[in-house]
């Protein structure tokens, strides 16, 4: 059974990225990225929220766009939902 959040850092093991780097991601994507956070202002990722790192990977690192051109991707609803889930 799969646990209902992660923390940063499993997310980060996860996807082979800096803890760092996913925050920058959550400035940069303020829309599609915002996990939940404990009082002790830890983040804690949900299903819906891997899913949008997902997204958010390969857009940058898989398909090579910047910033900017993901933004603008996700903004026109280039993602279509098979997409979404890998």
């Amino acid at each position: 059974m799969e646990k209902p959040y992660l923390s940063i850092g499993e997310v980060a093991e996860r996807f082979g990225v800096s803890t760092d780097l996913l925050r920058k991601w959550e400035r940069d994507f303020p829309r599609y990225l915002h996990p939940k956070r404990t009082s002790g202002d830890n983040r804690l990722y949900a299903q819906k929220d891997l899913q949008q790192v997902a997204v958010i990977y390969r857009l940058l690192r898989v398909e090579g766009l910047s910033v900017e051109g993901a933004k603008r991707r996700l903004k026109g609803g280039g993602i279509d939902e098979d997409e979404n889930r890998q």
